[in-house]
């Protein structure tokens, strides 16, 4: 443990390529294990329970990575730090509302307990992905890249495009288009939710604000069982890319000069070392 520790603070960039890549072979190994299983037919409670593992892998990465006071840093605070994703959830309501408008008209609402484990499933979408993206990738391309200006916008940057090469998993079961809108989608949307990180230093912000957006962009599937979580992906938009400008500008914004300081103020208990050689 000590060794892997030790390799994360000295090679920071190659510690997160390995995590990226033992989580992608991890969701491709349980995906074969999961058909497998359930001749595939994959149901909610199969991705419930897949995500919950893939928690655990998570989480251990981070650990091993010595990284364990992401989930103990506190920054700026949870409520504080919603204000500065309040941009996402403004757009995730605005979604939420017009799935609600179309299906709310034509469809029943699922069972109860199929909410609940939707609700249930796009938490551990939130924990997971966010512990790896940004307590993990986001927190050591920092570490990498240094709290100046240049630094913080590179290291944004680069964990986006971790996120979205994060989502090459979706290969398997969607069609090649919409798993590439998906892929320049989320890599915007990393790079905002590590703006946010950044600004707030608390990933329990990142986490709830991951998770409802994935609860309002599926709620057609989960609240109206209008599909599988394979269908929402394979119906991804190129719309989906109109959010770019939008994240770009509200990057500029986080980032703006005077709130710099900010970065160092919430995140320098996590980013403690000097940028490392590679």
């Amino acid at each position: 443990m000590k060794k892997i520790h030790c390799f994360a603070e000295r090679k920071p960039l190659w510690y997160c390529v390995a995590a990226e890549i033992v989580m992608l072979v991890s969701l491709f190994l349980t995906g074969i294990i999961g058909d497998f299983i359930t001749d595939g037919n994959r149901s909610i409670t199969y991705y419930v329970i897949k995500e919950a593992v893939m928690m655990l892998i998570v989480t251990g990465m981070l650990f091993a990575g010595g990284l364990q006071k992401v989930l103990t840093n506190k920054g700026s605070g949870f409520w504080k730090g919603l204000l500065t994703g309040v941009f996402l959830i403004i757009v995730s309501v605005i979604s939420l509302s017009a799935t609600t408008f179309v299906y709310g008209k034509t469809k029943e609402v699922a069972p109860v307990s199929q909410i609940i484990l939707y609700i249930i499933l796009v938490t551990l979408i939130g924990i997971t992905e966010e512990t790896l993206s940004r307590g993990i990738i986001a927190t050591l391309m920092l570490r990498k890249f240094g709290k100046s200006r240049d630094g913080i916008w590179k290291a944004a940057i680069l964990s986006g495009v971790f996120f979205g090469l994060l989502h090459l998993i979706n290969l398997t079961k969607c069609p090649a288009g919409a798993v590439g809108i998906q892929m320049i989608y989320a890599a915007f949307l990393g790079m905002l939710l590590a703006a946010i990180y950044y600004r707030t230093g608390n990933i329990r912000v990142t986490v709830f604000l991951h998770a409802f957006i994935d609860f309002a962009g599926m709620a057609g599937q989960g609240i109206w069982g209008n599909g599988s979580v394979v269908d929402a992906i394979s119906e991804t938009s190129p719309a989906s890319l109109g959010i770019i400008v939008p994240v770009i500008l509200v990057m500029l914004f986080l980032f703006r000069s005077k709130k710099l300081p900010l970065v160092n103020e919430n995140m320098g208990n996590l980013v403690s070392s000097a940028p490392g050689e590679e």
